[in-house]
């Protein structure tokens, strides 16, 4: 196990989300997504909410949030867990609808390389087996 925390937004992630509606207007579960925050939570890893429900936008809304958020954790994952609207220097894995992923240190959006080489491959410049492995590269470097 490392150190550090790995931070599930609830909207769009843990549960599901169609617009704004309040802070207590809290989706269904993904249930594919809990499944995995409990596999963290079971081999021993510090897991936390990791949502802007709680930024300091409105400010009156933070407390009431987190008890609606508090609620919605027990009654879908079974237990509580920390939550936050802020990352730190901590923070090793993060699993989000709206975040796109970088290639490390290259500034590259992991899915416009993927569909690159793909495009490669349907226009013949590359067989299967030579896309198959630069996919494998590309997914290799963005998890450096």
């Amino acid at each position: 196990m490392s150190k550090g925390w790995i931070g599930f937004d609830l909207d769009g992630t843990l549960c599901t989300y169609y617009g704004w509606k309040g802070h207590d207007d809290i989706g269904k579960p993904i249930w594919g997504m809990i499944r995995r925050l409990k596999e963290y939570v079971e081999a021993g890893h510090d897991v936390r909410i990791f949502t802007a429900r709680v930024g300091q936008a409105i400010p009156e809304q933070i407390e009431p949030a987190k008890e609606a958020i508090r609620n919605w954790c027990k009654q879908y994952i079974g237990y509580e867990l920390p939550i936050t609207s802020e990352k730190d220097q901590f923070l090793i894995r993060y699993y989000d609808d709206r975040a796109k992923q970088c290639i490390t240190n290259e500034g590259a959006l992991l899915a416009n390389e993927i569909r690159a080489i793909i495009s490669e491959f349907e226009s013949g410049e590359t067989n299967q087996s030579e896309m198959l492995e630069a996919i494998k590269e590309t997914i290799s470097k963005s998890e450096q």
